[in-house]
């Protein structure tokens, strides 16, 4: 005999947006965490979760700025002043105790940060170019 699964439906919390995120629960008891969770902390998109970072015809340039090096964890919730480093180096974004990864790759490239020295810097460019109204007929 199956189990029966428990389907909850969450729309986007930004409003007018039509996008829904659709998680399965196994028992109630998870569902209802589910719909806490919700109310907690309203799901939001991929286009919402951090609007700033879509490019659109207003936003049509972003760089992102990554520094090889080691990032730091807390071992122990406890006692987060006791820091520690993960074994080998990570691109780092703003914040030093951010994990990054050791390898970001976009259409193009590739780039380990084991290959480069702590400090080094990647910065990726995207940028959009709309068509010309002169060559539209």
């Amino acid at each position: 005999m199956s189990r029966r699964e428990y389907v909850s439906r969450f729309p986007c919390a930004e409003p007018g947006c039509p996008e829904k995120s659709y998680t399965v629960a196994g028992t109630q008891r998870e569902r209802a965490d589910d719909y806490k969770a919700q109310r907690l902390r309203p799901w939001r998109c991929y286009r919402h979760t951090r609007p700033d970072e879509v490019l659109a015809a207003d936003n049509l340039e972003r760089t992102a700025t990554m520094t090889a090096g080691r990032s730091q964890y807390a071992p122990n919730w406890r006692r987060p002043d006791e820091m520690e480093y993960l074994s080998g180096q990570y691109w780092l974004g703003d914040s030093e105790t951010s994990v990054g990864s050791g390898i970001l790759h976009g259409p193009g490239f590739k780039a380990i940060a084991g290959d480069f020295p702590i400090g080094t810097k990647l910065i990726v460019t995207a940028r959009i170019e709309l068509p010309s109204e002169e060559g539209e007929s």
